[in-house]
């Protein structure tokens, strides 16, 4: 028997939120040394898209010796995950005694439990990466993740993604940023008149413009650089730390009510951009501060 007691909740719902909106089936791994939810149902030992719950998410953990590999549908059990904690539910347990069912038991604070099975479909695992395989350096943060998905990958829900907070907008998928136009990928970073006054800050003081219809094409163009220069070096990071800022100015509107104007934006571009390119071996004689503060002089 698996059995793993998680004693707040909020984190791993908002966590799993994201994961229930970029498709239906995903495969569970569990072992002694993790338990993981993967978005990809054929992962890459050295490029795995998971939900990792490690301590300090764990507050008691029991694992059976054998690794488990099982597949199930997220999105009938995550609803319920939802409405759970809403209703006032703050913590979980999840256990399983064989490979074809699994146990939700929520407990709210004054001591009710309310407990959901839901069916597990066995696989052999021959297509998972192994605990052992991982190559954990590659590993990065579930916010990042969840923003290079967004970027690069079809999978752009915004209701699903401000469900929390609905009444922020006066219809849950338009931009947050302009309030006129639906939120899409190719809008949010691209075409909204707030991500345009930032590319053209940027076209102004790096003499480069941004001539990309989508923030794919930018991503496969900003790859395609020679990273042998220093000029290139300052685009990619500079072009990368935009994106990411842009992501970041949305998602503090919506869930935080705080927002920065598009100057201020522009200075925590630089400091991410320089921070970025003081790592490269180019920049190995100059600060980040002094890289931030002059962008301009190297391109």
């Amino acid at each position: 028997m698996f059995v793993f007691i998680l004693e707040e909740i909020h984190s791993f719902v908002d966590a799993v939120s994201v994961l229930a909106g970029l498709g239906y089936v995903f495969n569970l791994k569990f072992s002694p040394e993790m338990f993981s939810i993967m978005a990809n149902p054929t992962p890459s030992p050295s490029c795995t898209i998971a939900l990792q719950l490690f301590p300090p998410f764990f507050n008691q953990q029991y694992s059976c010796q054998q690794l488990h590999y099982s597949w199930i549908y997220i999105n009938p059990f995550f609803p319920e995950m939802f409405d759970m904690e809403r209703t006032g539910f703050s913590s979980l347990t999840f256990s399983f005694a064989d490979s074809l069912h699994a146990d939700l038991t929520f407990c709210s604070r004054d001591g009710h439990l309310r407990e959901i099975d839901f069916p597990m479909y066995h696989s052999d695992g021959s297509m998972d990466a192994c605990y052992d395989q991982l190559d954990w350096e590659t590993f990065v943060s579930f916010s990042s993740q969840e923003f290079i998905n967004i970027v690069t990958l079809n999978n752009f829900d915004s209701e699903q993604l401000m469900k929390r907070l609905p009444n922020l907008c006066s219809r849950p998928s338009w931009c947050v940023m302009c309030k006129r136009n639906e939120e899409d990928r190719k809008h949010l970073f691209i075409l909204c008149p707030f991500a345009k006054s930032i590319w053209r800050t940027i076209s102004s003081h790096l003499s480069s413009n941004v001539n990309c219809l989508s923030p794919k094409e930018l991503c496969f163009s900003m790859c395609s650089w020679n990273q042998k220069t220093k000029k290139n070096v300052i685009l990619f990071n500079t072009y990368a730390s935009a994106l990411w800022n842009i992501w970041l100015e949305r998602n503090a509107r919506i869930f935080n009510g705080k927002e920065k104007t598009a100057a201020e934006i522009w200075e925590d571009i630089k400091a991410l951009a320089g921070l970025w390119t003081s790592r490269s071996s180019l920049f190995s004689n100059y600060q980040a501060s002094s890289i931030a503060l002059n962008l301009n002089a190297f391109s």
